[in-house]
């Protein structure tokens, strides 16, 4: 009984986690979307997207490597 109330634990602080990444990214989205607008002025469009895809991918490792900590 105690195993099922740790596994539903797990599951509710998994879906929370998911609901705080999917927050942060939109959030950063609309940094992005903002900063865009005024880097667009300034830089090339090309280098603004590598800029963009280094930074997700920067996040996204960060993200997996607290929530393999967490585990």
């Amino acid at each position: 009984d105690i195993d099922r109330i740790i596994k539903k634990k797990n599951i509710n602080t998994y879906i929370m986690n998911q609901f705080i990444h999917l927050f942060i990214i939109l959030m950063f989205n609309l940094i992005l979307g903002l900063l865009f607008g005024l880097f667009h002025l300034f830089f090339s469009f090309p280098i603004v997207i590598s800029l963009c895809i280094i930074l997700f991918s920067l996040l996204f490792v960060y993200f997996d490597f607290i929530e393999k900590k967490n585990t």
